[in-house]
């Protein structure tokens, strides 16, 4: 049974197939601040060290962030936000630096829901990992959960008594640039010349530097479709509706000639790839199509897969090694790290 906070039970959160996840009301900041604590403990952070930060365009975002810069702060650490980022660009920022990093992002589950992502200094947290740091939780839960009202900085709800700075203010923008850097630099300078893109923005985090790194490689890009509420997008359930919603946007806005248009889902980590047809009338490839088609143009000499993708994987590229996988990151990238090879 959960151990109750000042005489009520209280959801805590827990692991899913990658990260934290839960109700936007069950993320208060009590529950945000001993989940960061925990991990951080784990992870080794302590007094001096810096601890980068970023999160989704969610409304709930920027007060879970908050209560994750408090956390770093309360181990002596400084909280560095990188401004808001996809988790890619994130994670990439805390390999290359050598610094943990925590992401505040649902992804793609719905608007009344949001989660935390946790970063060691060399990339996710594994299956592994993920017992070591609940037990490092608990400390930190017990900790703030015995502590007496008078002397706690949360109220009787979990919620700070005194907002905490918001460490927003100030975004540093060397993640995002590096981000976009790391793709110009991968392709030829004008590898998109001659082609016209829309860029599909809705809500994506990355929707900016999505459009940026396709001009950077030559590309006339069509933006449409910003949204100022966020919506949450699953690249790999697109119906038909949307794809029609899509088309009717493009066509009022004039966008003729397109010759494809592309997205992400809400933290930009998944890609969404549609062609365009005759008509103007849109087409959805697969992540499943989409990966598959990456893979045999990097020339991959190792593939690790969850168990839903396509059996079209070990059809078409008979030759290269294939692991499956339970569902989740951690499982894959577990694989990845068993395959070896240069382009896995």
């Amino acid at each position: 049974m959960a151990m109750p906070f000042r005489g009520r039970q209280v959801p805590e959160l827990r692991f899913g197939t990658s990260g934290l996840r839960g109700l936007v009301q069950d993320i208060t900041d009590l529950e945000a601040f001993v989940n960061v604590v925990g991990f951080l403990r784990y992870a080794g952070v302590g007094p001096g060290d810096r601890v980068a930060l970023s999160g989704d365009l969610r409304p709930s975002t920027p007060r879970i962030l908050a209560a994750v810069a408090e956390a770093v702060r309360d181990l002596g650490a400084h909280p560095v936000f990188c401004g808001f980022l996809p988790t890619p660009a994130l994670m990439l920022h805390g390999i290359q630096s050598g610094v943990a990093s925590v992401m505040v992002t649902g992804s793609h589950i719905p608007f009344d829901r949001n989660g935390i992502k946790f970063n060691k200094v060399d990339g996710e947290l594994s299956k592994a990992d993920e017992g070591p740091v609940l037990e490092q939780v608990a400390i930190a839960r017990r900790r703030e959960y015995e502590r007496p009202s008078d002397q706690s900085r949360f109220d009787d709800l979990g919620m700070f008594v005194q907002p905490p700075s918001d460490p927003t203010l100030e975004p540093h923008d060397e993640a995002g640039r590096a981000y976009v850097r790391r793709y110009l630099d991968a392709f030829e300078p004008e590898a998109l010349a001659g082609l016209t893109v829309g860029v599909y923005e809705h809500s994506a985090v990355g929707r900016d530097l999505l459009a940026e790194v396709l001009e950077g490689l030559g590309a006339n890009v069509v933006r449409f479709g910003r949204a100022s509420e966020f919506r949450a997008i699953d690249t790999e359930a697109i119906s038909e509706d949307l794809l029609e919603e899509l088309g009717r946007l493009v066509n009022e806005e004039g966008h003729t000639g397109l010759d494809a248009v592309v997205s992400t889902d809400g933290d930009s980590d998944r890609p969404l790839v549609l062609s365009v047809k005759a008509g103007g009338r849109l087409r959805f490839h697969s992540g499943d199509a989409v990966g598959l088609l990456t893979a045999a143009a990097l020339g991959a000499d190792g593939i690790a897969v969850p168990v839903s993708v396509s059996d079209a994987v070990e059809r078409m590229l008979p030759r290269v090694p294939v692991i499956r996988t339970r569902i989740g990151s951690p499982f894959v990238i577990e694989a990845m790290k068993r395959l070896g090879g240069d382009r896995v």
